[in-house]
């Protein structure tokens, strides 16, 4: 073990130090000498934490004054989740993804996001920690919303993630969901879905059951999606998870939180982010110029067989996405108000969308 990695105490928390980040940055080339070191917390993560430093130099250097600092977060019901992720024996937990993305994945493709300086993950991979780029920006909100130029931003990066990885037959994360992942999701979801709805209660989750159940029936289906484009999904691609900088072209928009990066259909990002992220009147009234954006990109970096009519039908499919974060989340890490939060909104936006574009359809062994 070198000396950086010594920094990481016993309790798998790292204790930024001027000594330890000085060791990083010598490793990577830079000769610094640091004066002061100071953390400040950012962010609402549910699964891990986020520290913005702020750093002092005693002599002139290229060098970044702020970084962020991400590691594992102190409940134990979300470092368990870390480690285990989506509990598909032989996959990497969220927290082991997350490393793996940034040390293999990140460098094919060209969506925008933090450049990774440094990062840690313990053998049993429960406890992790990446040094990452600060970008500078604002952040995504998706109480707020955003304009409709940002969402066009936002689909344009999306391309430069899926595309690289388009039908690709294994990553570094793994290949596609087998039909044994799929039965076991199908159970966990079964199990979600009766503790949930019986924990909650109001006409929002009345309005909702008919559609959670549904989607619990065709929940292994729904995860295989055998018959549609593989690729690298986010799985959590969302406003929150975005950075808005200034300037022009689509790398003004940075995609942060890549603890959920799985092989998957294309249009759960999709269905997620303009479904449930973004405020209902955005998607509807933008829906096929923000598709048509996307492919214009997915064209451009070399996914010439992609038609309209497949991307909207994927974007469908995807809507599900929204549920599959509810009553995944909701069960899973300690929950926060911004969560909370969060849960209802993904809800009724979903809901909303699945019965706009009858997305029930497209759900087999279904004549809705």
């Amino acid at each position: 073990m070198n000396t950086v990695e010594q920094s990481v105490t016993a309790n798998g928390r790292l204790q930024p130090t001027p000594q330890w980040l000085e060791n990083v940055l010598r490793e990577r080339g830079l000769d610094v000498e640091i004066t002061a070191l100071s953390t400040s917390k950012v962010g609402n993560g549910l699964m891990a934490t986020t520290e913005r430093l702020e750093v002092r130099y005693a002599h002139p250097t290229d060098a970044p004054t702020t970084f962020i600092l991400k590691q594992t977060g102190p409940g134990e019901m979300s470092r368990r989740t870390g480690r285990r992720g989506y509990g598909f024996p032989g996959r990497p937990g969220f927290y082991a993804t997350e490393v793996l993305f940034y040390r293999h994945v990140a460098p094919a493709t060209s969506i925008r996001r933090p450049e990774c300086w440094w990062s840690h993950l313990s053998a049993e991979g429960d406890e992790f920690a990446l040094l990452l780029e600060d970008i500078k920006g604002r952040p995504g909100d998706e109480q707020q919303g955003c304009t409709v130029s940002e969402a066009h931003l936002v689909m344009s990066n999306l391309a430069r993630l899926h595309a690289p990885y388009w039908n690709a037959a294994d990553t570094a994360l793994g290949g596609r969901i087998t039909d044994d992942e799929a039965a076991s999701y199908k159970r966990k979801m079964a199990r979600n879905i009766e503790a949930v709805l019986g924990a909650v209660s109001g006409p929002l989750w009345e309005e909702a059951a008919p559609v959670i159940e549904r989607f619990g029936e065709a929940a292994d289906a729904w995860l295989l999606a055998s018959s549609r484009p593989l690729t690298l999904v986010h799985c959590d691609f969302r406003l929150d998870n975005m950075l808005f900088t200034p300037g022009q072209g689509d790398q003004t928009c940075a995609t942060v939180d890549w603890q959920t990066v799985l092989p998957g259909s294309p249009g759960r990002d999709l269905g997620l982010v303009l479904g449930a992220s973004m405020p209902a009147a955005m998607a509807s009234d933008h829906l096929p110029e923000l598709l048509g954006t996307y492919r214009a990109r997915l064209r451009e970096l070399g996914v010439t067989d992609y038609s309209a009519d497949d991307c909207y039908d994927d974007f469908r499919w995807g809507l599900f996405h929204g549920l599959h974060n509810v009553l995944t989340i909701s069960r899973a890490v300690d929950m926060n108000e911004r969560g909370a939060y969060l849960m209802e909104h993904w809800l009724s936006r979903t809901c909303r969308a699945i019965s706009e574009h009858h997305a029930l359809r497209v759900l087999p062994c279904n004549d809705a």
